[in-house]
């Protein structure tokens, strides 16, 4: 009787692991199909108000999507370099703070720094970014608060 109850238990879990897992796969994939739509909508609504204002005709629409197209994977490409160098600047920042602060602030600092990560997802994905070589600097020390050149 007990080998069944644990037995039951150990299913329940696994059950609730796989819907939490499935249901966490489900909401980044709409999240992608979302953001992927909204791209679409933004060219298009881009486009519309050149067209209106501009009196483009069906050639200039068709050319001017290909450059809207282009300049966004030209973005994309910016944001995909410029972010894990942010998390960086981000993660050594707060690393910096912390020196400053006593243990009852650390921990409110914590929470503060969770709750905006809670706020602004892209936070966290950026957090996760791994650490860049720090080595090019000409002063050898990672950028934080006291860094003039991020000014």
């Amino acid at each position: 009787m007990r080998r069944r109850g644990l037995l039951f238990a150990l299913i329940f879990a696994l059950g609730a692991v796989s819907g939490y897992s499935i249901n966490s796969i489900r909401q980044q994939l709409r999240a992608k199909h979302v953001a992927a739509a909204r791209k679409t909508a933004d060219s298009a609504a881009s486009i519309g108000r050149l067209t209106k204002k501009l009196h483009l005709s069906a050639k200039q629409r068709t050319e001017i999507a290909k450059i809207i197209d282009a300049r966004r994977r030209d973005v994309q490409a910016l944001k995909s370099d410029f972010r894990p160098r942010y998390a960086v600047i981000r993660r050594s920042t707060k690393q910096d703070i912390q020196t400053v602060l006593d243990e009852q602030q650390k921990s409110r600092f914590r929470l503060m720094t969770e709750q905006a990560e809670k706020n602004y997802p892209w936070m966290q994905a950026e957090e996760a970014a791994p650490p860049q070589d720090d080595s090019s600097r000409p002063d050898g020390e990672s950028p934080g608060l006291d860094d003039d050149s991020q000014t």
